[in-house]
């Protein structure tokens, strides 16, 4: 059953019952980076790329998978020391919102658009 926010739950910070459901959400995306990972590589080891621009497209879809996996773990980190739902730069808590749709994230949309912009 997907995580619904209450009305006016947005702004708090994640229960206990809503970290289950972000935790289940979390490992269920590993997992998919894990075999994304082994297929890309089974993919670029059985295939001779000849052309480089299929080679540079592997290369990215690898490293776009890797960062993914990465930004996973450290979200599962953040929860296993219970960080999790903090904001790594201002020490907000992160929207209930947000961590369901990007349940990896370690910044509150402020600091994510802050981000992005320098």
């Amino acid at each position: 059953m997907p995580f619904t926010p209450a009305p006016g739950d947005a702004a708090q910070p994640a229960g206990e019952q809503n970290l289950d459901y972000l935790r289940t959400a979390l490992l269920e995306q590993r997992q998919f980076r894990i075999e994304q990972l082994r297929e890309l590589e089974v993919a670029s080891s059985t295939e001779r790329l000849t052309d480089s621009s299929l080679e540079e497209v592997s290369a990215a879809l690898r490293t776009a998978a890797r960062t993914a996996l990465a930004e996973v773990d450290a979200a599962l980190g953040r929860m296993e020391i219970g960080e999790y739902g903090i904001c790594q730069a201002c020490g907000a808590d992160i929207a209930l919102a947000r961590l369901e749709i990007v349940p990896m994230t370690a910044l509150c949309m402020p600091c994510q658009r802050l981000s992005e912009i320098g």
